[in-house]
This record gives C-alpha cells, sequence and structure tokens, in this order.
C-alpha cells in the first residue's frame, strides 16, 4: 500500500491505523508438551517459518547422511548441496535463524 492509498483509506469511515486487539489463546502441542499463545484464528500450523524449518530439515538430514558415509561420499554430498539453490537460500535467512552447511570432510587422525 503507497502512502496515498494509506491517507485516502484512513479518511475513509470504517478505516483505522490503530493495532487492533488480538486476543489469544493456549495451544497445547499433544507431541512435545509445550503450550503456546495463538491469536485467534491462527492455525497452529502457521506459526513457524516454513524456508527455515525446510532449511532446517534438510540439513539435519545431510549431517545424518554425512555421518555414515565414507569420505568419497561425504565429499560427493557436499559438492551436490553447493550446486543446488540451497545455499542462496540459507544465505537470506535472519541471522537469528540461519543454519550451517557443511563445506569439508575432515579426517580423523
Amino acid at each position: 500500500m503507497s502512502q496515498f492509498e494509506r491517507a485516502t483509506k484512513l479518511g475513509q469511515d470504517g478505516y483505522s491505523d490503530a493495532r487492533p486487539a488480538l486476543d489469544k489463546r493456549p495451544f497445547v502441542n499433544r507431541r512435545t508438551g509445550q503450550v503456546i499463545r495463538l491469536s485467534d484464528g491462527i492455525d497452529p500450523g502457521r506459526g513457524h517459518n516454513p524456508g527455515l524449518s525446510r532449511a532446517m530439515t534438510v540439513v539435519r538430514r545431510v549431517d545424518k547422511q554425512l555421518a555414515t558415509a565414507g569420505e568419497a561420499q561425504a565429499r560427493e554430498a557436499i559438492a551436490e548441496i553447493w550446486q543446488t539453490s540451497l545455499p542462496a537460500i540459507v544465505s537470506k535467512l535472519p541471522p537469528t535463524e540461519r543454519v550451517q552447511l557443511p563445506v569439508a570432510v575432515s579426517r580423523v587422525i
């Protein structure tokens, strides 16, 4: 919405720039037992960042695969990750939501 549209709407009846009062209700996650407060009308499944969730899922899956892979397979898997769009997507996440991507394989001596 542009400044002009905002000013036009605020001049009409029924429009305001005041923040509405949001009634919150508790929601209990049956799997974890965690209790969160959600605004009325918000589905519990919408209370997360889907991009971050996807990135974290991919990184966890890759970490698990790398832990059981041999050195050659691990190097190949890391190279494949860096050929996808995942590094660009992860780099655009806010600093508080960043995930770490593997960049190399180390040998245990």
